[in-house]
């Protein structure tokens, strides 16, 4: 579920996705090439210049084990396993969730563009970083998950009989839940204590990335539930039919969005908020060595910029010229992360909505999957964003100016009558 930009050159991000999903920096990186580059004792081909020096240890070690295995390993040896299982070993040294080693097949199968649609069963997961637990957030109307029974808070455990309970989510995805169309897939779930087994058929599933009515108080209520390269566009089709049909006062849910996109969310906060206040900023990013980029307003465009002349990003600038100037409110939950907190930041920091609810989940770091010309690719952390304010929240989250919680017995529904969802009916109160 995580959306990546691949970074191929060092002085381009054209035609790169970047992603928020999951938290180290470009001296790792560094570190990492010299270290592949050692590996050559099982014959790898990276290219990468590193001292022979500070890799004489590594050298030696590797050979060691290798020597080891080879004369007393009873089983037969998968040199290609091995090789994985060194990088993939490699990556877990970091001790971050969110950076990954991907072999030539896992890779290929993340390679597919962040269109929205896909054959799948039609459910949103989120993954908790520390534990690796996968859980359902959100089950879509009239998909194959809710056909089957799937509901908000079951944990996955298995698919097809593989333990998936700690696996990175993006491959869970990829490999197990996606497939052919009209294919099984049996998904074993914890729901309490109990697993329950699914037998679920695939489809082709356009998720609805942005979701909308009209009150009868005219107050309309938008949702997005992620952030994919589609939900730009979706939101700005919404905003305007809401507006055609009278809208007085806004309600934007990202409760349970765990994120996606970033320029998707940087044109959704570019269409609702103002150039003429704290620079027309929407976001920052900073690596570890203090540098970074900015997404900003000016002049009527979404413009960026980076402290290293030499990388630009041909999709910038965009036109905007537009700002929406209704009272608005602004659902989250402890689900709502990412590139969801990064526009409810900027939103807080503009003092342009009430933000209702919980306080969020709390990341606020970027990913970058960066491939090798072998067809393998890492997904690595390599920055912290900030709000328009200059605030990272990752770690922390972002508190409310309203909380109120959802009683425990709701949150395992896969939707709510507006009569019910008591934090809708706050968000509503505030803006009346």
């Amino acid at each position: 579920m995580i959306r990546r930009r691949p970074v191929r050159e060092e002085t381009t991000l054209t035609k790169h996705r970047r992603s928020f999903w999951m938290g180290v920096g470009s001296g790792v990186l560094a570190s990492l090439m010299a270290a592949l580059a050692a590996f050559g004792v099982w014959g790898l081909r990276r290219g990468a210049q590193h001292s022979q020096t500070g890799n004489a240890a590594v050298m030696a070690n590797l050979s060691s084990i290798e020597q080891v295995i080879r004369e007393r390993f009873l089983f037969d040896i998968d040199d290609e396993k091995l090789e994985s299982g060194l990088y993939h070993g490699l990556l877990t040294g970091l001790d971050d969730p969110y950076s990954v080693y991907y072999d030539k097949e896992e890779y290929a199968q993340l390679s597919e563009d962040t269109s929205g649609r896909y054959c799948g069963i039609g459910v949103m997961v989120s993954q908790n970083a520390k534990t690796l637990q996968s859980t359902v957030i959100k089950v879509f109307e009239g998909s194959p998950g809710q056909e089957a029974g799937m509901q908000v808070g079951d944990i996955l455990y298995q698919v097809d009989g593989t333990d998936v309970s700690a696996m990175d989510l993006d491959l869970i995805v990829s490999q197990h839940i996606k497939g052919e169309e009209n294919t099984q897939v049996q998904v074993t779930v914890l729901r309490g204590t109990q697993q329950v087994e699914l037998t679920l058929t695939r489809r082709q599933i356009e998720a609805p990335t942005v979701e909308y009515t009209l009150l009868e108080d005219k107050t309309g209520y938008l949702v997005i539930s992620q952030f994919d390269s589609v939900t730009g566009d979706q939101f700005k089709a919404a905003m305007e039919d809401l507006q055609a049909q009278g809208m007085q006062r806004l309600v934007l849910d990202l409760r349970s969005n765990p994120g996606g996109t970033l320029d998707s969310a940087v044109e959704i906060a570019a269409y609702l908020l103002p150039e003429d206040q704290l620079d027309g900023l929407i976001v920052s990013t900073r690596d570890k060595q203090g540098k970074g980029e900015r997404y900003f307003c000016r002049d009527g465009q979404i413009q960026y910029e980076n402290d290293n002349p030499k990388v630009t990003d041909k999709t910038y600038p965009k036109p905007d010229g537009h700002q929406v100037d209704l009272p608005m409110a602004v659902l989250v939950n402890e689900n709502s992360a990412s590139a969801s907190e990064l526009l409810t930041g900027c939103l807080k920091d503009y003092h342009w909505a009430t933000i209702v609810g919980t306080t969020t989940f709390g990341k606020g770091i970027v990913q970058e999957i960066i491939p090798f010309n072998d067809g393998t690719a890492i997904k690595l952390t390599t920055k912290r964003y900030y709000t328009p304010g200059g605030t990272c929240v990752h770690g922390q989250g972002i508190t409310p100016d309203v909380e109120i919680e959802l009683p425990q017995e709701l949150k395992q529904k896969s939707s709510l009558s507006f009569q019910e969802d008591v934090q809708l009916q706050k968000a509503i109160e505030v803006l009346k």
